[in-house]
């Protein structure tokens, strides 16, 4: 939950205007629309992967990837590099 919340704090800033090109909002904010899309994705497989008996090691690596590598790390670290 605490993840939403700062998400939806992001969009908050995302709309005031901080000295920001307008190419550069729109870059943070495909980063952003990236890292969402992968989060549903990751759930999505791991959802598969609890009502499926053929998971494999390749399903865990990208559901790892999306759900926590990317959400956590990647994705943030990018958001506040586009905006620097």
């Amino acid at each position: 939950m605490i993840g939403d919340l700062l998400l939806s704090r992001v969009y908050e800033l995302g709309n005031k205007h901080y000295r920001f090109s307008e190419q550069v909002l729109e870059d943070a904010r495909i980063n952003l629309h990236t890292m969402i899309e992968e989060v549903i994705l990751g759930q999505m497989i791991d959802v598969q992967m609890m009502t499926g008996k053929n998971t494999t090691k390749e399903m865990i690596e990208k559901k790892n990837m999306f759900k926590t590598a990317s959400y956590t790390f990647t994705r943030p670290l990018l958001t506040g590099a586009i905006l620097a």
